[in-house]
């Protein structure tokens, strides 16, 4: 402790309803704090609830073979504060659930148990409320949240950070008589889409080409051709993968 000048009273001070008797010694190190004959007590425990955390968001941590939800928020002006209490729903739960705290000094919390964030089928959700010595919460912030699953590629938007090849279930399926078939390329090279019927004769050829690494779409027009079952191709690589669909006229 720095060295400062102090004044002593013989004086009743009352904390809280309580009355304290005794020399107090005033001390300028530090705000909202004050020393009685070698005891501390905090002079900011005023019993109100501390504010609801501003400007919280998740966005994507990326590790460079990963990405996970990241949780910011501004930190609160209080003195009497202790903790940020942290709560996470995920796809299939019903409820929010406690995940962690994090101290008062820390504005930013990595949820390393959710991977591949950015993109996916899963949503976690998460919302946060500060916590003061009293016992006294805030409420909690507004709900905000980040897809997650997508093991082929890490980060938002369409390309991110490709880690895998992936043919994706045409749209609309089933379909009259346009359909549409996306697929993602872990590097560039050659391509081709082709498309079978049920006995495993070709009927269209959509792609036939070397094309960039990222994601692609390629058109199927079926006007000519009767309702039934079919099958898309994708050769890329040492990738193959075949999906159905249907055309119902």
């Amino acid at each position: 402790m720095k060295k400062v000048k102090y004044i002593i009273f013989n004086i009743l001070i009352v904390f809280n309803s309580l009355i304290f008797a005794c020399n107090v010694y005033f001390l300028n190190d530090g705000p909202g704090y004050v020393y009685t004959n070698g005891q501390t007590f905090n002079s900011n425990e005023d019993g109100y609830a501390p504010a609801v955390p501003q400007n919280f968001d998740v966005t994507v941590y990326y590790t460079g073979v990963n990405a996970h939800p990241k949780l910011t928020w501004t930190l609160n002006t209080e003195y009497d504060g202790e903790t940020y209490y942290i709560e996470r729903r995920i796809t299939g739960q019903q409820n929010f659930s406690f995940l962690t705290t994090v101290n008062w000094t820390t504005n930013q919390y990595i949820d390393n148990t959710i991977n591949y964030a950015g993109g996916g089928p899963s949503l976690a959700e998460y919302k946060i409320r500060a916590h003061d010595i009293n016992g006294n919460y805030s409420n909690y912030t507004s709900v905000e949240s980040v897809h997650y699953g997508n093991a082929w590629k890490f980060g938002t938007g369409k390309n991110g950070s490709i880690i895998d090849y992936k043919l994706e279930q045409n749209y609309p399926n089933p379909f009259n008589p346009t359909t549409s078939i996306s697929y993602i390329l872990k590097k560039p090279g050659y391509v081709s889409l082709i498309v079978y019927n049920f006995l495993g004769q070709q009927v269209a050829e959509l792609v036939n080409e070397s094309q960039d690494k990222g994601y692609h779409t390629a058109n199927f027009n079926a006007s000519n051709l009767p309702s039934g079952i079919y099958f898309y191709k994708l050769n890329a690589g040492e990738f193959t993968e075949v999906k159905k669909m249907q055309l119902i006229k």
